[in-house]
C-alpha cells in the first residue's frame, strides 16, 4: 500500500498506515492470529488515528483493502469514519467459497505457498487457519452487522476479481445509501500476470488506470 499512502501524503493528507497482526514481521504469524486479535488491532488503529486527527483538527477517513475492509465495516457501529474507500473489499464471496470453508474445517492447519506475486504478500506461506478466523467476520456481516453504516463509501473493484464477487459488490453498493461503485480494469498491468484482485498500485493496474483511481479517490475525499 506504499504507493497509495505516498499519493495521499503528496496531496497534503496525514497518512497513518498500520499493519494488522499476522501481516508484519513482529508479533504473531498469520497462522497464529485470531479474529479477536484483528478486532483489537482495529480498535487500536482507530484510537491512534482519531487522537491524531483531533489534535490536528482534521476529519478522519479510512482506506482499506480486501480483508481489512470487511473487518472495519463489520465494526462500523463502533469505529466511525467520515468517509471510506474500499479496494476489492471481502464483502461478497464467490460461489466456491462454501467449499473452501468445508475443506478448511477439515484441514485447519494446512499450510501452502501464497499465490500472490513478490511485493504483494506479507507472508510467503499462507494457510486455512486465517481463512477460518476471517470467516467469523463474514458471518457477522451476513447477519447484518455493519450494513447500516452512515459513512459514504467509494467501492473500487474489478468485476472479474478472482477472490470476491464483483457482481455482488455492484449490487451491494446499489443497495447501500451513500455507497458508490467504480469498476476497475487491470488491462494495463505491468506485472508478469494480471491479477484482478490486486488493484492497489500502478504496477497492478497500469499507470493510466492508477491515475484515474487516484483522481476518483481524491475527488471523493474532497
Amino acid at each position: 500500500m506504499d504507493e497509495l499512502g505516498e499519493a495521499f501524503a503528496q496531496q497534503g493528507y496525514e497518512v497513518f498506515r498500520p499493519a494488522f497482526s499476522g501481516h508484519c514481521k513482529e508479533g504473531k504469524s498469520l497462522r497464529q492470529v485470531t479474529a479477536e486479535d484483528w478486532q483489537t488491532d482495529a480498535r487500536r488503529f482507530h484510537s491512534i488515528a482519531s487522537h491524531q486527527a483531533k489534535i490536528l483538527g482534521l476529519s478522519l477517513s479510512l482506506t482499506a483493502y480486501s480483508f481489512s475492509a470487511l473487518i472495519f465495516q463489520v465494526m462500523d457501529g463502533e469505529l466511525s469514519f467520515g468517509k471510506k474507500i474500499y479496494f476489492a473489499p471481502a464483502l461478497d464471496t464467490k460461489f466456491w467459497y462454501p467449499f473452501v470453508l468445508w475443506f478448511a474445517n477439515l484441514f485447519p492447519d494446512l499450510i501452502f505457498h501464497t499465490m500472490v506475486p513478490d511485493g504483494y504478500y506479507a507472508n510467503e506461506r499462507a494457510g486455512f487457519r486465517p481463512v477460518l478466523e476471517l470467516n467469523k467476520f463474514y458471518e457477522q456481516w451476513k447477519r447484518g452487522e455493519g450494513k447500516q453504516g452512515a459513512s459514504p463509501v467509494l467501492l473500487l473493484a474489478d468485476p472479474e476479481d478472482e477472490l470476491v464477487n464483483g457482481d455482488g459488490l455492484i449490487r451491494l453498493a446499489a443497495s447501500q445509501k451513500g455507497w458508490t461503485f467504480e469498476s476497475l480494469s487491470v488491462e494495463g498491468s505491468t506485472l508478469p500476470k494480471a491479477y484482478h484482485h490486486l488493484v492497489i498500485d500502478s504496477a497492478a493496474l497500469g499507470k493510466q488506470e492508477w491515475a484515474r483511481v487516484l483522481k476518483l479517490a481524491m475527488s471523493f475525499l474532497e
